[in-house]
């Protein structure tokens, strides 16, 4: 379920929720739900699942599913914006996400610690998270989703799915987490440079000098032993990105 701005809400037909839900084995795992607004999809899983932790920000739907699941012990309701949510351990991630805070919530996830997730975003959003090097997709995002994860494309779902139905299509994406965190030097270093996504990598580097506190002539010395300095950042393989943010940082 998408929150709307405003707190308005968005609900998705049931059968597309159980089509989510048949993706991964439910049973007896802890469960970590972002946003189940009026606790549709909580009421699918508390009969499967060891423990649920419903993170909903809304106090309106909070006070809800209070009252709601009152009765069940393995039903943990937070009112909480999940981005300042400090995350237990669990074994799976749940989220039907809000299109505009999307990027921010997959950012948070590079830092939790959980075996796998099922998250339903915009249908472009997808197709970013799960580009892969070289197709015209692959941005920070892809880069970011590849690194910390596994990701999967699953299935689209028309807008049609939605009351009140939105303007665009949604996805279905897997991910299984690699429990791998990325160095917070090498990030900055990567973001900036896919700021700059369509020049190559040397003009990227020099364009970016200053906001990565580099002086031009430092920047110039980095460049000359540079990897793939004729190259675009997207073109590169996982590997080579980190390679390179390497060495500029060696050079900093």
């Amino acid at each position: 379920m998408h929150q709307h701005k405003k707190l308005g809400q968005i609900f998705l037909n049931p059968n597309v929720i159980d089509k989510e839900i048949a993706l991964l084995n439910f049973n007896n795992k802890t469960v970590l739900e972002i946003g189940p607004g009026d606790g549709r999809v909580t009421r699918k899983l508390l009969e499967l699942v060891d423990k649920i932790y419903a993170v909903e920000m809304d106090s309106r739907f909070a006070n809800l599913l209070s009252s709601t699941f009152s009765n069940y012990k393995n039903v943990e309701i937070i009112n909480e914006d999940f981005l300042e949510y400090d995350a237990p351990k669990v074994d799976i991630v749940f989220g039907n996400l809000p299109y505009q805070l999307s990027s921010k919530i997959i950012a948070k996830m590079t830092h939790m610690n959980f075996d796998e997730a099922i998250v339903m975003v915009q249908e472009e959003f997808a197709q970013r998270m799960c580009a892969k090097p070289g197709d015209r997709n692959f941005s920070r995002l892809s880069f970011l989703c590849h690194y910390h994860f596994d990701v999967t494309y699953k299935f689209k779902i028309k807008r049609t799915a939605f009351l009140p139905v939105p303007k665009v299509d949604s996805a279905v994406v897997h991910i299984k987490s690699k429990r791998v965190r990325l160095d917070a030097e090498l990030h900055n270093i990567i973001s900036q440079l896919f700021n700059h996504r369509k020049k190559t990598i040397r003009k990227s580097l020099l364009v970016s000098s200053e906001i990565l506190g580099i002086t031009d002539e430092k920047a110039k010395l980095i460049c000359e032993g540079l990897p793939f300095p004729k190259e675009r950042i997207y073109k590169l393989k996982i590997s080579e990105i980190i390679g390179v943010a390497k060495h500029i940082r060696e050079g900093m």
